[in-house]
């Protein structure tokens, strides 16, 4: 078997893994915090990534 062959199977198990708990967390956030703060969040988020990226 050749080396590629258990990280490939590796880096897709990470995928698939890390895309379920973001869904979960996701899900989870999005019961537990209103709707108002969640975009305000977004919003500040993405002014201050702008800033720092100019």
């Amino acid at each position: 078997m050749s080396i590629r062959v258990p990280v490939f199977i590796g880096a897709s198990a990470a995928l698939v893994l890390t895309s379920f708990m973001a869904v979960f967390c996701g899900d989870l956030l999005a019961r537990l915090i209103p709707p108002l703060y969640i975009r305000i969040g977004a919003g500040v988020f993405f002014v201050v990534a702008g800033l720092m990226i100019h």
